[in-house]
């Protein structure tokens, strides 16, 4: 996923984008989640979605590989 593009997209909150980032994170998970597990967790009413965008932002700009698209992409 070209970090470009994921970056804007977490900023403003595109579900769509996040259920995406997180089933390609959970690449060498030994049980990896579906993308329909992603998406009902996202859609359940217990799960923070603000939390999550922030988490998921706040875990990208401390990442040695995506720092610097992070910083260069500052809102």
């Amino acid at each position: 996923m070209a970090l470009t593009k994921v970056i804007p997209a977490l900023q403003s909150y595109d579900v769509a984008v996040l259920a995406d980032l997180l089933y390609c994170a959970a690449w060498d998970n030994q049980k990896r989640p579906s993308l329909s597990d992603i998406d009902a967790y996202l859609d359940d009413t217990n799960t923070d979605i603000d939390k999550l965008f922030d988490d998921v932002q706040r875990e990208l700009k401390s990442s040695n590989a995506a720092r610097t698209a992070t910083k260069n992409l500052k809102a």
